[in-house]
């Protein structure tokens, strides 16, 4: 697929967001499994769309789960869930282990395309939890 093709699905996407409620404050974004949620009402803009808003634009990437930016900051947050009450198989999860820095590493790149398709310039911190 040629690249300026690509780059427009993502920006078809990402512009319905430019005057849209769903990039307002009073976000409430629940984790997969439900048990956990981030309250981002204080948050000048967040979002937890960028896995679905590149999917719909037919691309595949390595994302964090959450975007919050603050007065200061934006911040990437990737939430592990290995420790809640029900996790799958909670032993078998290593977050310092080669793998998972390598994926964590991908997931920072590949969204920073996000944000400065959203033309966001502030210092990023990456949480990863």
């Amino acid at each position: 697929m040629n690249i300026i093709i690509l780059w427009l699905r993502i920006i078809n996407c990402l512009m319905k967001y430019t005057n849209c409620e769903e990039m307002t404050v009073g976000n409430l974004f629940v984790e997969e499994n439900g048990s956990y949620s981030i309250d981002c009402e204080t948050a000048v803009w967040a979002t937890d769309k960028m896995h679905e808003d590149y999917h719909n634009a037919g691309i595949h990437i390595n994302d964090v789960d959450f975007l919050i930016e603050n007065s200061t900051h934006i911040l990437m947050v990737e939430y592990k869930n290995a420790c809640i009450a029900n996790a799958k198989d909670p032993e078998a999860f290593h977050p310092m282990e080669d793998k998972k820095i390598s994926i964590i590493t991908r997931k920072f790149y590949d969204s920073l395309h996000y944000l400065r398709l959203l033309d966001k310039s502030k210092p990023v911190l990456y949480i990863y939890s």
